[in-house]
């Protein structure tokens, strides 16, 4: 059967995942990069062909870029309070954790990163402190559908201006084996990063953006 030269089949669907920061997001939070429908990776996991952060502030600055799982978990009401994944987790001493769900525990603010705390650290559970080396944070309720998004860092770029120049950027790529060595590479050698089922891409600035300012970011890939 002939083919037509114009035909395409792709096992993807085309998506962006998109986010921003600006002067009134607190430097070190982070910000999760979502599609339309406020989604990181689909159900079968996605595979992200390029990162492009652009920004209008009138200083460089450097955005990091993370991988972020999500767990479902519980927590107790104790001081301090106990965060518990069922099925497990890979999380160390001074990994970044922030927290979201319908409600999170008392005690903690959805959306700010927390530091696991090397005591009490078990397969199962971990505490969470303000800072890094810290001491864990009591709760004083348990929350409700709390799930813990847990932080693994790939790097950091600089966004650049021409200096005295508003508005003036480059696009800085996010997605390059300078910055994230041993970057999987697909048939056509071009590199890309894979996401499992529901994990996002999320990023960070390391300081304040100036006022009225913003820093955006775009992953461009599928979902499988």
């Amino acid at each position: 059967m002939a083919v037509s030269p114009n035909s395409f089949v792709s096992t993807q669907t085309p998506k962006i995942w998109r986010g921003s920061v600006g002067s009134g997001w607190t430097a070190g939070n982070w910000q999760r990069l979502l599609d339309a429908a406020n989604a990181g990776a689909g159900s079968n996991g996605a595979k992200i062909c390029g990162v492009v952060a652009t920004s209008n502030d009138s200083s460089a600055r450097v955005i990091q870029l993370a991988h972020v799982r999500q767990e479902s978990c519980t927590c107790t009401s104790a001081s301090p309070g106990v965060f518990t994944i069922s099925g497990g987790h890979n999380i160390v001493a001074g990994e970044q954790v922030f927290l979201g769900g319908t409600a999170v525990p008392t005690g903690f603010t959805a959306g700010t990163t927390y530091f696991a705390v090397a005591g009490g650290l078990t397969s199962t559970n971990f505490e969470l402190s303000a800072t890094a080396g810290g001491t864990a944070v009591n709760t004083s309720s348990t929350g409700t559908a709390v799930l813990a998004y847990i932080v693994t860092i790939l790097g950091s770029v600089s966004v650049a201006i021409t200096a005295g120049t508003d508005g003036s950027t480059a696009a800085a790529n996010l997605l390059s084996p300078t910055l994230l060595p041993g970057l999987a590479v697909d048939n056509d050698g071009q590199p890309y990063f894979p996401l499992e089922s529901m994990d996002f891409l999320a990023i960070s600035n390391t300081a304040t953006i100036t006022s009225n300012k913003l820093v955006s970011v775009a992953a461009y890939g599928g979902n499988f």
